[in-house]
């Protein structure tokens, strides 16, 4: 296949600071910058971006499988990629002034002059590169296959607009390198479906989002680090009667941190858990299903969630707790209509979802309460 993107982006961004005091208006994009909107902005608005950002990007990619044998297989992919994109673009920033009179942009420090960067134009930020697939499946017998994988994957790099010799002005593509074995199988003549795979990843050049306030209060992104992760994961069905059906799938995570240059101490070190990666993840459930008219159903799930850390950067970086949940359901199928009764987070638990400073006003994004409803569907086809 061939895939083909073009993008282009215009910003006009105006930030108004509710309850600050000594910003002033008017503001506007910097001249020989772009200028989406190249009037003056209302009284109060304290900061704009005015940008323009170009991305082209072109992919030939292909695979193709040879089978050896009835039981041995070999699949190669590849995938080229050439992407070419540019920022041309101003912010600009109101300092403090006295509300009665204008900016004078001649004046410096606190008197009162207006700071403004432009953030281009930037050379363009080109990559290009060939990522590659290998797979090696063995199926010794009609209901089980074995495999060994061997994949790469990227993230496309980008800009920086903070006007600092300390940032660089672009970071490039992070790269992952991905090591599998797996398997999937149906087991007792259909009753028992297990699949899994234990992984190992090296992930390179990881793209990581830092907030210096010595710097600007603005957040930019710099190829920092590179971790591993370690994993297993799987998932078991079995239909161990008729009517009743148990479930469970599960994953486990090894993370660390392999590389953080000695210089930087905003992020944190080597050893260290990456961010959003409980190193404990299942669920179970059951579900009983009767057979006859309205085929009635009753199902309960629990899922829990280990501890895990909001951030790598070390001012965001909270250890959020572990969590479980409980939610049940019972429904009725009575020809196009359906009614399902459910409970969600039956137990009201109050999980950390993901915490953050952004801005440094602390916040902590939850689940939803209980939650208990009455659900009717009816199907026209």
């Amino acid at each position: 296949g061939v895939f083909y993107d073009d993008i282009t982006t215009k910003v006009d961004t105006n930030f108004y600071v509710a309850g600050s005091t000594g910003f002033f208006a008017p503001n506007r994009p910097l001249a020989g910058s772009t200028q989406n909107n190249p009037d003056f902005r209302p009284q109060g608005i304290t900061f704009i971006n005015d940008a323009v950002r170009e991305e082209e990007q072109i992919a030939f990619f292909g695979e193709v499988t040879f089978d050896l044998t009835d039981q041995w297989s070999l699949t190669a992919g590849a995938r080229y990629y050439d992407l070419e994109s540019s920022l041309l673009g101003s912010s600009s920033f109101a300092n403090v002034c006295d509300f009665s009179m204008p900016c004078d942009e001649s004046q410096d420090g606190e008197g009162g002059r207006n700071f403004d960067e432009i953030f281009a134009p930037f050379l363009p930020l080109k990559e290009s590169d060939t990522i590659i697939k290998g797979v090696v499946s063995w199926r010794p017998v009609d209901d089980t296959l074995f495999y060994l994988l061997y994949s790469e994957g990227f993230r496309p790099g980008g800009f920086n607009r903070v006007d600092s010799d300390e940032v660089p002005k672009t970071y490039i593509s992070d790269e992952v390198t991905n090591y599998e074995f797996g398997w999937k199988s149906t087991l007792l003549g259909g009753t028992l479906r297990f699949n899994g795979s234990l992984y190992r990843i090296d992930w390179d050049g990881l793209q990581v989002g830092i907030t210096d306030f010595n710097i600007s209060v603005i957040t930019f992104t710099t190829n920092a680090a590179d971790a591993e992760i370690t994993g297993f994961e799987g998932d078991l069905t079995w239909l161990a009667t008729d009517n009743l059906t148990l479930t469970g799938a599960w994953s486990l995570n090894d993370t660390e941190m392999v590389r953080v240059p000695p210089a930087v101490s905003d992020i944190a070190g080597v050893g260290s858990r990456l961010a959003l990666a409980p190193e404990v993840q299942y669920n179970v459930s059951a579900r009983y299903q009767w057979l006859g008219d309205m085929s009635p159903y009753a199902q309960v799930v629990y899922s829990y969630t280990s501890d895990q850390y909001s951030s790598i950067v070390v001012d965001n970086r909270f250890l959020q707790q572990s969590y479980n949940t409980l939610d049940a359901s019972f429904g009725l199928n009575m020809g196009n209509w359906s009614l399902e009764l459910f409970g969600e987070n039956l137990t009201d638990e109050r999980a950390q979802l993901f915490i953050n400073s952004l801005d440094t006003d602390l916040r902590i994004t939850t689940n939803r309460p209980r939650t208990i409803g009455l659900k009717v569907q009816y199907d026209y086809f």
